[in-house]
């Protein structure tokens, strides 16, 4: 078979690309983070109770519920595992989309490992999951922790195209599901893989403590982007409570939570929230109006409205699979917010944007189950 006449012309960057590639894997290999446990990181982990990934509710609505859940998040796991592809001459290490170090590219490859890594490891009550089919999941998953570790700049490695990632803006939302994946696989990762993880979450947790929450009431909310910092510190003092830091992740995040949708009403609350300090101590920003809309894009924007609660509502899932009470910032105005979202409803639950929307999408019932 002939190569068409634009075939040639992509053989010096595929071959450019394979280089990169493997000069970033030498150059993880000679600075060999992962190589020692010095500090006893790995120690500081714990992980998570088999009773949260076997739960066995009596409600029959709820296992119901459960299961009508786990088989949506089959469904798209299974699209999402056909598409991750291994790394040019390196099928150690998986990577979905583009072999780029940005949001199009590290975002869907952190979120394809914590999805897989859920099914591997949960079991949905009443269904019978097979095993080969646990064990496909798992392999998969642990390739992609393994390209997005040394890849992370904590791996001294480097995505395809030569450049890491992490430390960037939205890079914490990627840590953390690439973090939740590497807490379900745990006891599933070998101790260089185990540290690797437990390194990237560290590194995004650590920006916030002493980052202060952003602030963004016109064209450009910034509630979206504290609820996805809260998240990477949530799931860090949950995921390593005996980190000498976990307290100060605690804190970020707490705070990062209750200055997601945050109002000009909060700076006079006295209302106690958590650790018995009043919500106008918590709060320093305004990010949504008085009415609760939110601005993004220059628009009354209705998606950063859900996914801010949707974000804000997941910081919850990490203390619970903790054994630990979520904090009330969690829900800090999320049944205001909610109760907008009513009205901008359509009759399929749809969001109704009533400004218009950059996205050019108008219905998005894939999103809307979270």
């Amino acid at each position: 078979m002939s190569l068409s006449r634009k075939e040639p012309t992509m053989l010096p960057r595929i071959c450019a690309q394979r280089l990169l590639f493997a000069m970033a894997l030498a150059i993880a290999a000679s600075v060999a983070p992962a190589a020692t446990d010095s500090d006893g990181l790995r120690a500081t982990v714990k992980p998570i109770a088999p009773d949260v990934l076997a739960p066995n509710p009596s409600d029959p609505a709820s296992i119901e519920l459960i299961g009508k859940y786990y088989d949506s998040i089959r469904q798209w796991g299974e699209i999402v595992a056909a598409r991750v592809q291994p790394v040019p001459e390196h099928p150690e290490a998986s990577y979905l989309g583009k072999p780029r170090n940005v949001e199009d590219d590290v975002r869907p490859t952190c979120y394809a490992a914590m999805i897989l890594g859920f099914l591997s490891e949960y079991q949905p009550p009443g269904v019978d999951v097979d095993q080969a089919d646990r064990q496909r999941w798992r392999e998969s998953a642990v390739r992609l922790l393994r390209y997005l570790t040394a890849s992370h700049v904590t791996g001294g490695g480097a995505c395809v195209n030569g450049q890491p990632w992490g430390n960037q803006w939205q890079s914490a939302m990627w840590a953390r599901a690439a973090g939740m994946g590497g807490w379900f696989l745990w006891d599933h990762l070998d101790g260089e893989l185990q540290l690797a993880v437990a390194r990237l979450v560290e590194f995004e947790a650590d920006r916030f403590p002493r980052q202060p929450p952003r602030t963004g009431l016109r064209d450009n909310t910034a509630a979206e982007e504290n609820a996805w910092n809260a998240q990477i510190t949530s799931l860090a003092c949950h995921m390593m409570p005996f980190h000498p830091r976990a307290k100060a992740w605690e804190e970020a995040a707490i705070r990062y939570m209750y200055n997601s949708f945050s109002v000009s009403a909060d700076a006079a609350d006295n209302t106690r929230g958590d650790w018995g300090r009043p919500v106008k101590q918590w709060v320093t920003t305004v990010n949504a109006h008085d009415d609760f809309t939110v601005e993004n894009h220059g628009l009354v924007h209705v998606g950063y409205l859900k996914n801010t609660a949707s974000q804000l509502q997941e910081t919850m899932v990490h203390p619970l699979m903790a054994g630990r009470e979520p904090p009330a910032a969690a829900m800090h105005h999320i049944r205001d917010v909610f109760e907008l979202l009513i009205d901008c409803m359509g009759w399929d639950a749809g969001p109704v944007y009533f400004s218009g929307t950059d996205w050019k999408i108008y219905h998005e019932q894939t999103s809307e189950v979270v």
